[in-house]
């Protein structure tokens, strides 16, 4: 061999490395970003397009946090941070303000639209893995979600962004932190001035309106255990639910379920109503949740997920309590109680709200079935 092929090959020994690393990470972001893309379709069906934003920041941190150690998300954010550089025209913009009486609506709120983007991220996890790439994952997810998220809140307040995430985590608090969109947004590049990302096309500057009180806490996970990106094994369905009753002044039940769904690629959502003659209100609420569950375990092996409700009473029928069940419910009981116990369903008793998309859904069309008496 040459002198000269011999220094041509230890060239392209020395380069390839690189090369291919730069290679592997545009793979990895193309993929994460189409995922992030993909979210937009599912956000919108279930009435979260206006949390997407906050959605894909919550989901990057919590893709950091659950991929890796504290110490290395803290390398990372610092590593971030440096990279962005510059001043937004929006920069004197103060972050959103939310009333203590309407925050935790809004905490739910952002969690299910990181919950739907993170389902999206699950895909891309795992084609990145089919590809000898998952090591890449949660950089490239951090990577993927800033590119979005500067162009719409501008380096100063993504900065801010990253600086509450780092104190939060420095302070031993391990959650993605309840992060306040600026008020103002980016003013958005022209066409002929920007060469806009495919993510970044699709993500919607909404409008902002909400009003007043800066919150210190923190988002709260709805279920007691952390999301887990990496699933190897996944249930056939997965659910979130939710379930309202009344009762008119002639002792008319009106009773709604919203129930919304995903598995093997398709994902739906439904509302079921009805109606039945009860002053105390718990046939209502027993048909309702015997409705709800028919709905979730149909044609299906199994089901995971949550169903939220507002009556406490109801909710001590549901943990078995005595005295709690009516003794004519008892043949619909038996099948809750099997559907729950061959199912990983928890339940959430919530503070009767409006806030919620899903909650007003319901509640109208118990009005309307009430109204029409």
């Amino acid at each position: 061999m040459s002198d000269e092929e011999l220094i041509i090959e230890e060239d392209i020994e020395s380069v390839s490395p690189q090369a291919n690393d730069a290679k592997a990470r545009a793979r990895a972001k193309s993929i994460v970003s189409k995922a992030i893309l993909s979210s937009a379709q599912p956000l919108e069906f279930r009435e979260q397009k206006d949390r997407m934003l906050i959605g894909i920041w919550y989901a990057a941190m919590n893709t950091l946090i659950e991929c890796m150690q504290v110490e290395d998300v803290l390398l990372v954010l610092a590593a971030k941070m440096h990279q962005i550089t510059g001043t937004g025209d929006n920069a004197l913009s103060p972050p959103r303000t939310i009333s203590e009486k309407a925050m935790q609506s809004y905490i739910d709120s952002v969690v299910e639209a990181g919950m739907t983007i993170i389902e999206c991220l699950e895909k891309a996890q795992e084609q990145l893995e089919e590809e000898e790439l998952d090591e890449l994952f949660p950089e490239t997810v951090l990577d993927a979600a800033t590119v979005v998220l500067q162009k719409a809140w501008g380096p100063d307040h993504l900065r801010r962004a990253i600086q509450e995430q780092t104190a939060l985590l420095v302070r031993g608090v391990i959650q993605p932190s309840n992060f306040m969109e600026p008020l103002k947004y980016m003013t958005p590049a022209t066409p002929s001035t920007a060469k806009a990302e495919p993510v970044e096309d699709a993500v919607p500057v909404h409008d902002v309106s909400e009003v007043p009180a800066k919150p210190t806490h923190v988002i709260e996970y709805v279920d007691p255990s952390p999301i887990v990106i990496k699933r190897r094994q996944i249930n056939e369905r997965t659910v979130t639910a939710y379930i309202a009753n009344d009762v008119s002044s002639k002792g008319l039940n009106g009773w709604a379920c919203w129930v919304s769904s995903s598995g093997n690629d398709r994902m739906e959502e439904t509302l079921h109503c009805g109606t039945v003659q009860d002053q105390s209100g718990h046939s209502g609420w027993v048909q309702a949740l015997h409705e709800c569950l028919s709905v979730i375990c149909a044609n299906t092996m199994s089901a995971r997920g949550q169903i939220e409700l507002y009556s406490k009473d109801f909710m001590r029928a549901i943990e078995g309590q005595p005295g709690m069940r009516m003794p004519h419910h008892e043949e619909l009981w038996k099948e809750i109680d099997a559907a729950i116990e061959h199912n990983n369903i928890d339940f959430k008793c919530s503070a009767f709200t409006l806030t919620k998309n899903y909650a007003e859904r319901c509640d109208m069309k118990i009005r309307i079935l009430l109204s029409g008496e």
